[in-house]
Order: C-alpha cells, then structure tokens, then sequence
C-alpha cells in the first residue's frame, strides 16, 4: 500500500501534490492543508509541513490567521507580521504580502514603501497613498500645523471668517487677528475701518470728529476743537 506521503493503489502510487499531505500508509486521499497554509514540496507526509502562507501567520500545521490591517508578512512560515513604517497604514487591508501595501498614511505623502514628508502647513491629506497632499482653499489655512488629515483643519484665515470653502472676508468696521471659526470683531465704538479683510484692531481708525491711537477707545473732540479726517 502507498506510504505516507503517496496515495494511490498497488503500482499506480503517486506522491502528494504540492498544498497536500497525508500522513499515514494506505490508499486514502491526500489531505488538504489548511486554508490559507500550503508546501512547496510533493510527498508531504505530516500536516506540520503545511505552512503559512504570506500575509498570513501561524504555527507549522495549525489554522493560519491574516495579517492585521497596518501589517505585513511577505514569506511563509510561521513568522509573526510585521508591522508598516511609521505614518504609513495599508488603507484598512488586511493579509497583505509585502511592505509595499504600507502606504503613506493621512496627512503624509510619498512613495509606496519608500520615504515619507508630512503635509505641509496649510495643506491636508485626507486618504492613504502616494498623492500629493491639497492646498487649503483661499483665505484658510492649517494655523501652523502640519499632518492636517481634513479639509476641516482648514480654517478662515486673520482677516476672514467661516469655515472650510465657505470663506468670507470681514466687512468694512470689523477685523479679526488669528485663524479661526470665530465670527469677526467690530471696531471699538466711534472708529472703523473702510477695507475690508483687516486683520488687526490697529487697523481701526477714530472716526471724524474723534481721536484715538489706532484700535484705542475714541474721545469725542472737545469743545472748540474738530477733527475731518479718520
């Protein structure tokens, strides 16, 4: 009869194919391996030979497990998956075979499996991958930050107010100094100022028949005194 390893009857004996075993002497079939675990080689006689494929991982003979998202193991064996670079992700795919899966992660750029810059201020990233990282839209920016994973990082810039591209300037007698959501200021009472998009209180000018430092609190001009220009 067959020896372990061979199936068959009498002289019409073959081996195993590759993915196979069978353990014992006899005329049964040769076992499967496991899912997702195989042999190279023909003749396989134990299921121990059944080895993890790549992307998966496990004891020799046992029930592989996939790689988990952000890993990677490019052999087979029961070697553990390596975890991706730093700001790099596999886009939540998991199994993966090979460290070019670890692509740049949100608000980073850069080649698959090579070497990776952060976004820049004022710019944003939004999904895995190698593209370019996106310009906030006119008149926001990031507030310094770097790695903005949103266009929601992107905020109205000094001078504007909203939110994302829906970006307005401040009118004319309003100002706002930082980035930001916030809605803008108005000039102390009895100033103002006629452009609009101005990012400083010092941008706030007495009105006529007023004087004051720019920004400061106005006085009204005292009797027998006038003032025609802001």
């Amino acid at each position: 009869i067959p020896l372990a390893g061979y199936t068959g009857t009498y002289a019409a004996v073959t081996a195993c194919e590759a993915g196979k075993y069978k353990a014992s002497a006899g005329t049964s079939i040769c076992d499967n391996c496991p899912d997702n675990s195989g042999v190279t080689a023909t003749a396989s006689n134990a299921v121990t030979d059944c080895r993890a494929d790549a992307g998966h991982t496990g004891s020799d003979g046992g029930i592989p497990t996939e790689c988990s998202t952000d890993t990677y193991k490019t052999v087979i064996g029961d070697a553990g998956c390596t975890a991706c670079p730093s700001n790099t992700a596999t886009g939540g795919a998991a199994g993966s075979t090979t460290g070019s899966a670890c692509v740049a992660a949100l608000g980073y750029t850069g080649p698959n499996g090579g070497t990776l810059t952060v976004c820049l201020a004022d710019t944003f990233k939004a999904n895995t991958g190698a593209a370019g990282c996106t310009a906030c839209p006119s008149n926001t920016e990031t507030g310094g930050a770097t790695g903005a994973t949103a266009i929601a990082a992107c905020v109205a810039g000094a001078g504007y107010t909203g939110t994302n591209d829906a970006v307005t300037a401040c009118e004319a007698g309003k100002y706002k100094a930082s980035a930001g959501t916030s809605i803008c200021d108005n000039c102390p009472d009895n100033s103002g100022v006629t452009a609009t998009a101005s990012t400083a209180v010092t941008d706030c000018l007495a009105d006529v028949g007023y004087t004051a430092a720019d920004g400061g609190a106005p006085t009204e001009c005292g009797t027998g005194a006038y003032k025609t220009t802001i």
